[in-house]
C-alpha cells in the first residue's frame, strides 16, 4: 500500500511541476511586462488584454489553464477513484 501511495505522490509531483513552472513564467512575464512603464506601453497591454477577453475560445482556454482544469489531469481532480 505505501509503494503504491508513493507512486501516486510521484506521479501527482510530476504534473504538478510543469504546472508550477507554466504558472511562475506566465507570472513573471506579467511582472515584467506591466513593469513597463509609459502611455505606449500602456496602450499595448490595454489592447492585448481588450483582445483576450473579445476572443471567447482564446478566454476559455487560458481560464481553464489558470483553474488547472486542462491536460492529463490526475484521476482524483475528475472525480475518478485513485
Amino acid at each position: 500500500m505505501f509503494q503504491r501511495r508513493k507512486h501516486s505522490m510521484t506521479r501527482y509531483q510530476g504534473w504538478r511541476s510543469l504546472d508550477t513552472l507554466m504558472v511562475a513564467l506566465a507570472t513573471d512575464g506579467l511582472t515584467r511586462l506591466y513593469g513597463i512603464p509609459g502611455g505606449a506601453a500602456s496602450a499595448i497591454r490595454r489592447f492585448g488584454m481588450e483582445a483576450v477577453q473579445n476572443m471567447g475560445p482564446l478566454k476559455g482556454r487560458l481560464m481553464a489553464e489558470a483553474r488547472g482544469e486542462s491536460g492529463d489531469m490526475p484521476l482524483l481532480l475528475r472525480g475518478l477513484p485513485i
